[in-house]
């Protein structure tokens, strides 16, 4: 009985000392983004005459599929 006590109090332990790590260390995932990049998001990937050739291709084949 005593091994089964024993047992039971390791296990407690480690998970105790699991779940304070988790709530004690910081997520990686987190990340600080500011007003002004908030603002300007999207990046616009393209500019200019550029962009007005990427929008011509879009009149043509927007909603098309190929097929060989």
């Amino acid at each position: 009985m005593k091994e089964g006590r024993k047992m039971y109090r390791v296990l407690t332990g480690v998970a105790i000392a699991a779940l304070s790590l988790t709530l004690v260390l910081p997520q990686p995932c987190s990340s600080v983004t500011t007003e002004e990049q908030l603002a300007n998001w999207p990046a616009p990937m393209w500019q200019g005459e550029e962009l007005e050739k990427v929008r011509e291709w879009e009149k043509t084949w927007a909603g098309k599929k190929i097929n060989f």
